[in-house]
């Protein structure tokens, strides 16, 4: 996929974000409502940082997602997913799934799952490794999947 088609899917600004992290979530899935306080908590901290985090909604009905939403604020834009096309056309297969682009939209990161603890220290980790001032390229040696252990 293109860095101009994924720009125009994930309606993100131009310039391009240093860093974009796109979660696919749905209100049914449970290890996604486990995830949102931190992604949200994530966005606030790194935003000065120039990333840009996307919500991208799996619900089958957008009344859902719009329900959700209106329960649990979220600070980052938050995309209503139609037909699944953006899962598609990114090899989404399960949910959550992060994504973490460079600003030159290519796949650095890909992480399945979300748990709380050890998952999370070690997420956290891997944010502060990319998205932190030293690391000016914004882009990443090589795509680093992240599955938590027993999947």
């Amino acid at each position: 996929m293109t860095a101009a088609v994924l720009t125009l899917l994930l309606h993100l600004p131009t310039p391009t974000p240093r860093w974009t992290v796109v979660d696919f979530w749905a209100s049914w899935c449970e290890p996604c409502q486990v995830s949102a306080p931190f992604y949200e908590e994530q966005s606030k901290k790194w935003k000065s940082q120039g990333v840009v985090f996307v919500g991208v909604n799996q619900d089958d009905d957008p009344k859902t997602q719009q329900k959700w939403l209106a329960e649990h604020k979220s600070s980052f834009s938050q995309i209503y997913d139609k037909d699944h096309n953006i899962a598609h056309r990114l090899d989404v297969d399960t949910l959550p799934r992060l994504l973490i682009f460079d600003s030159k939209l290519h796949l650095v990161k890909t992480v399945r799952g979300f748990r709380l603890g050890e998952r999370q220290v070690q997420l956290e980790k891997d944010f502060a490794e990319l998205f932190s001032k030293e690391n000016t390229r914004g882009e990443t040696k090589k795509m680093v999947p992240s599955v938590p252990k027993g999947e």
